[in-house]
């Protein structure tokens, strides 16, 4: 039996149940709305993308009010014929359910009519089909298959929802504007209801069986998906101290919404926006047979690694609280989900944004180790999402980047790179189309002008010499090259050529914004940041002129004999502080990390991202050099920045005796308390020219 069951979490309301948390909405909503969308085009693609931002900015929404409903009506296009099979053992349904918190006023509706509209298309032309295949004769007999097949359908009661699952082949999607008012009409917060327990089974997609007039009917699978809006406060209440079986099932976002009015922020839908009706046949077609999304080995692998290294250690730190691990638990098979769902609509926006011919296209049923990837780092950001609802922080928990960066980065700027070639080459080709076509109607005019001057020399012989002097002097003389050059005419003797292969491509900072350049900027590794802080650019001499005293205080650290990890870095201010938007975090654990590996250039320890060896949590740590190990150079570092080598030679509780590197040179100048986003180093002047650090520096550089 599931949690929420008897024996599991109440399924009371959670106004009902005794005990629930006192909570300020507010601050639990307002903390999960410091978690960002996650680039798109780093953990989709490309056209992806463009289609959920340009429809966002066309109704001036945040893009998670697109892309959430995006993933739900992909996974109803699959059907209940489709499965994502992780091995011969392992298989998910298409089953998505997603959950947007919205204020009212933030074209919540708007955006929803966005998908809603090219499905209601897609049905009437089913309908039409379907009406068309019966037969016409009066003597016919009547038609004995299916009905018009539905795609969406409203909020419904569970007996609604039993009769339409039958009518419509086990497979419905639902719209809902307002999900609370969908929770109650399925009676989930009353008690002896029959809704939760169905809507458990139709989150499994597991069989359906009605007996009518002694007669039973069962479908093998279903395929129930639904999506929509929420009230921030019922979106807290629900995760907080609502049913554990429901919230944990859900993918929530919690978009932060700017402070301005939306019908002034729309934009409309730019040209290069893939068609979502296209999209939406296509995945609907496609999908009519029996489809099996497929991992690959080495994605059935890094499925395991993620689960033994990062969710394992997430379940045995909340093993005191049910309903966050439940939460936890349910997302591993949320990632399946989401890998074959993102494997499809990825496919589908490839087949349809294609300039070959679409009869020759592969449909990719594999999912490989990067379609994974992208998977679990979504799946992240919803779990961030969650446990900040739950009063809990996700980045404690050990949570590490997935994604490729570096290679999703690379595939992107190739694709902008294409795009800015063919604009490029079109415009260049509209402009010598321009000149060609001036050219001409220059010459005809010409042409006529000439004969006009005849004319009037011939009517009047008399007046024939001042014609002929004005016609020259006005009209009959050419430009010259140079006003010809200046006035954007080419002289009729040089041959334009429409062909702009060889023209250089404009450069990709200089692009405009609508066509999507990247968003983030990439540290060196595995290791994805927000930004390149300004220290990680630093040369050595640089570096240790303005964080020499952050350097000492690192040194210094208390070491257990695991060394000093990012988490202890962070908490202690000792890596420089930066600015992030929407947080007042200005030591954030990435920022520790990037500190750890250019503190480790000078030699003095190392930046390590192994295990822990008690609880087989992976994390970043920065191991000092051992003090029996340090030569001549380290100690020379050490002097200058005046580490005081009583707390540097203890290690846990052993305390090794070293020579001391000798007496402390002049201060050590820290610039670091001051956040500048603009700066490009600070000054060397507290170097002594004569000490051999300094000069050290200088050759390394």
């Amino acid at each position: 039996m599931d949690e929420g069951r008897p024996g599991g979490t109440s399924t009371m309301a959670p106004s009902q149940e005794s005990g629930t948390r006192q909570f300020n909405w507010q601050d639990c909503y307002k903390t999960a709305q410091m978690v960002p969308l996650l680039d798109l085009a780093l953990v989709g693609s490309y056209n992806i993308r463009r289609l959920v931002t340009n429809h966002a900015n066309a109704i001036g929404c945040p893009s998670e009010y697109i892309f959430l409903p995006l993933l739900s009506c992909t996974a109803a296009l699959m059907g209940r014929k489709t499965k994502i099979k992780v091995n011969q053992l392992w298989q998910e349904p298409p089953v998505v359910w997603t959950m947007i918190g919205a204020y009212p006023g933030t074209r919540k509706s708007a955006a929803l009519r966005q998908l809603m509209t090219p499905l209601l298309e897609i049905q009437r032309e089913l309908e039409k089909q379907w009406h068309l295949s019966r037969p016409t004769s009066p003597g016919a007999p009547p038609h004995s298959g299916p009905g018009p097949q539905k795609l969406i359908a409203g909020p419904m009661t569970h007996e609604d929802l039993s009769h339409v699952l039958r009518k419509n082949s086990g497979q419905i999607l639902c719209f809902a504007e307002d999900l609370h008012q969908l929770h109650k009409m399925l009676e989930l917060d009353q008690e002896n209801s029959k809704g939760p327990d169905q809507l458990l089974v139709l989150y499994d997609g597991g069989p359906m069986f009605h007996v009518e007039n002694g007669e039973m009917t069962t479908l093998d699978s279903t395929c129930f998906n639904h999506t929509g809006m929420g009230h921030p406060k019922y979106v807290v209440d629900l995760f907080l101290n609502g049913q554990t079986w429901l919230s944990s099932r859900y993918l929530v976002a919690c978009p932060h919404n700017p402070n301005f009015s939306t019908i002034w922020n729309s934009i409309p839908l730019t040209t290069d926006t893939p068609p979502m009706k296209t999209i939406f046949q296509t995945l609907h077609t496609y999908h009519q047979q029996n489809r099996e999304y497929v991992f690959s080995t080495e994605a059935w692998k890094d499925l395991c690694r993620v689960h033994d290294e990062e969710w394992a250690s997430m379940v045995s730190q909340l093993d005191h609280d049910e309903r966050r691990r439940s939460a936890i638990e349910k997302s591993l098979g949320q990632i399946v989900r989401m890998a074959g769902v993102l494997k499809a609509l990825m496919n589908a926006c490839e087949f349809t944004m294609q300039a070959t011919n679409p009869a020759i296209y592969e449909w990719d049923l594999v999912i490989d180790s990067e379609t994974l990837h992208k998977a679990i780092e979504l799946s992240k950001y919803f779990m961030e999402q969650k446990l900040a609802l739950m009063l809990v922080s996700g980045m404690s928990l050990g949570l590490q980047p997935s994604v490729n960066v570096s290679a999703a980065a690379a595939a992107l700027q190739q694709q902008q790179q294409y795009c800015a070639q063919a604009a490029h080459s079109a415009s260049q080709a509209a402009a010598a189309a321009a000149v060609v076509s001036q050219q001409q109607q220059q010459q005809v005019q010409q042409q006529a002008q000439q004969q006009s001057n005849q004319q009037v020399a011939a009517s009047s012989q008399q007046q024939q010499q001042q014609n002929t002097h004005n016609s020259s002097a006005v009209l009959s003389i050419p430009p010259t090259p140079a006003q010809s050059t200046a006035l954007g005419v080419l002289p009729s003797g040089i041959q334009t050529s429409p062909s702009t292969q060889n023209l250089p491509l404009p450069p990709i900072n200089s692009l405009p914004k609508e066509w999507d350049q990247p968003q983030v900027v990439l540290a060196d590794d595995d290791y994805e940041i927000p930004f390149i802080p300004e220290f990680y650019t630093m040369d050595k001499a640089s570096f240790i002129t303005n964080h020499g005293k952050r350097m000492k205080r690192l040194l210094e650290c208390y070491d257990d004999g695991t060394g000093v990890s990012a988490t202890t870095a962070a908490q202690k201010s000792i890596a420089p502080p930066v600015k992030q938007q929407a947080t007042n975090n200005r030591h954030p654990v990435w920022v520790s990390v990037l500190f750890f590996k250019k503190v480790s250039e000078f030699g003095v320890g190392a930046a390590e991202r192994i295990k822990h060896p008690s609880n087989k949590k992976v994390y970043w740590r920065f191991k000092r050099k051992h003090p029996l190990e340090l030569d001549e150079k380290n100690k020379q570092m050490l002097q200058y920045l005046r580490v005081d080598m009583n707390l540097y030679n203890k290690i846990g509780s052993n305390v090794y005796e070293t020579s001391s590197p000798g007496p402390p040179p002049v201060d050590v100048v820290d610039n670091s308390d001051v956040v500048d986003e603009n700066s490009t180093g600070g000054s060397s002047s507290a170097f002594d020219p004569s000490f051999s650090v300094k000069q050290e520096l200088v050759q390394l550089n």
